[in-house]
């Protein structure tokens, strides 16, 4: 597990890396081009070292007050009022509620008014296809994907204000548009969501409709996770089949879900 975290600590690290030179990506030039790129950055990527090479990494929601006025709740503590999640939910494809286990009706009816608060969440691929078009097939859209499987955004109280809700919120991806299609790439997707408890409406926005939102958050998360994990071993099998010497340079989460518990800072590898 040591190893683990010295691994993951050297993931969010490549994290920032890829944030600050991802504007430096592959220009493409055709939906050819983009295909060659995914399946040679995925090459580079198996011949890595170490536990998470190969891996599609995800992390859990963190709730971040982005404003808040005189008198508003402290969020506190909001973290540890949630359970872990255990990855056998995303291998099962199942997303049962956790986040309002043991929490007080007093603090579940706790108001949130005046704050104006994202809840995130991350993943890391090598490279993940988060949109592509083409002539005479269906558009793929990642976030769509997901919420197809996690199901729509909650209906909460009147008085949480959806500032902003993005699904497959990304920066500086690589992105190729022509003729022959439209596509957008990138290492790292951050889903997002923005919400505001405002004053003049009621139902006021409570505690319980936040956890409520992260733990929808949770479960994009998840289907995500699965959907890139679905879609590498696609490309995993073509690139086993041309490169047999990557079978066993290859760490033991490749194509598979590494979880990453943000409350409780513990990882949960996929068996």
């Amino acid at each position: 597990m040591k190893k683990v975290r010295r691994n993951l600590v050297k993931f969010v690290l490549l994290g920032i890396i890829t944030v600050m030179c991802c504007s430096c990506g592959a220009s493409l030039n055709s939906m050819k081009d983009a295909n060659n790129y995914i399946k040679t950055s995925r090459v580079k990527e198996l011949r890595g070292w170490g536990e998470l090479a190969g891996a599609i990494q995800a992390t859990s929601p963190k709730v971040k007050v982005q404003k808040s006025s005189p008198g508003s709740i402290a969020l506190l503590g909001l973290g540890l009022l949630t359970a872990s999640v255990p990855l056998d939910y995303i291998a099962a494809g199942i997303y049962t509620p956790t986040t309002l286990i043991g929490i007080s009706e007093d603090l579940k009816n706790q108001p949130v008014t005046g704050n104006l608060m994202t809840i995130e969440t991350s993943l890391r691929v090598n490279t993940a296809v988060l949109y592509r078009k083409e002539p005479g097939k269906p558009e793929w859209d990642l976030g769509q994907e997901a919420i197809k499987r996690a199901g729509k955004l909650p209906v909460r109280n009147a008085g949480c204000v959806i500032e902003k809700f993005e699904p497959r919120n990304s920066i500086s991806s690589t992105e190729y548009k022509g003729e022959d299609g439209e596509i957008e790439l990138n290492r790292l997707v951050f889903p997002r969501l923005w919400v505001y408890g405002d004053y003049n409406t009621t139902p006021a926005c409570t505690m319980e409709d936040l956890l409520t939102y992260k733990e929808y958050m949770t479960k994009l998360t998840m289907a995500m996770a699965q959907i890139l994990k679905e879609e590498t071993i696609k490309i995993d099998e073509s690139i086993l089949q041309e490169y047999p010497d990557i079978q066993n340079k290859t760490g033991n989460l490749r194509g598979k879900i590494y979880w990453y518990d943000s409350d409780t800072q513990k990882g949960f590898p996929e068996k």
